[in-house]
């Protein structure tokens, strides 16, 4: 495995790990929460799925922009895991009016990024990376909502999640920067702008529902 794919496949294996055991913190803390269990559940394992398809694909890596399996499954789980935050986020600070239409263009948008990969799996990665864009910044719409019903601590986790979400996108698109090429580049930085944008998110959504009536 070169150095690279090393990089990749064990810092989303890491990713894979920190996001299961979080998912079990995430799923006690929403045990009591009929309306909140499932959508945490939800949130939980598409992360898990985003850094296990994530690790897979550059653990069987063959060769830049292969047609495979896992490099599908890789594609599929970015969808999922976006629509997925977007589940507990919605339940947590959207009143209904936005809260289900969010969640439905959401998990449209999943079908239309599956089917794309199915049937042009060769695409221009700017392609996946502007729909990976324009499903995290669909927040701009309900956003006065929903920063009403925010702290300032869940605010700046919002943005700052999104920020390294977006840059992540931005290097996996342009490939740029190079850095170190061989050993550090582009993709590197993207899995590290991913596991930052993860872990901001997560704790927005931990910390929303440990302020809930009846949290412990």
């Amino acid at each position: 495995m070169r150095s690279q794919e090393t990089f990749n496949f064990y810092s989303h294996l890491a990713g894979m790990a920190a996001a299961a055991v979080g998912t079990l913190f995430l799923v006690m803390r929403a045990a009591d929460s009929h309306s909140l269990l499932i959508p945490a559940l939800v949130y939980g394992l598409s992360t898990v799925f985003l850094f296990l398809a994530s690790s897979l694909y550059h653990a069987f890596k063959q060769q830049e922009n292969e047609v495979s399996f896992w490099r599908r499954m890789d594609r599929f789980a970015i969808f999922v895991m976006i629509a997925g935050s977007y589940t507990p986020v919605c339940y947590l600070f959207l009143p209904e009016q936005w809260r289900v239409p969010m969640i439905a263009v959401q998990w449209g948008l999943v079908g239309f990024g599956v089917l794309t990969q199915i049937f042009f799996p060769r695409a221009p990665r700017v392609l996946f990376a502007l729909i990976y864009l324009t499903m995290g910044w669909l927040v701009v719409l309900p956003l006065n909502a929903m920063l009403h019903a925010m702290t300032p601590v869940q605010q700046h986790l919002l943005f700052l999640g999104g920020a390294a979400f977006t840059l992540g996108a931005l290097f996996y698109a342009l490939k740029k920067p190079l850095m170190l090429p061989g050993v550090f580049s582009f993709h590197e930085l993207f899995h590290v702008m991913v596991l930052i944008g993860a872990g901001c998110h997560y704790a927005m959504i931990y910390n929303a529902l440990a302020m809930l009536p009846g949290a412990s």
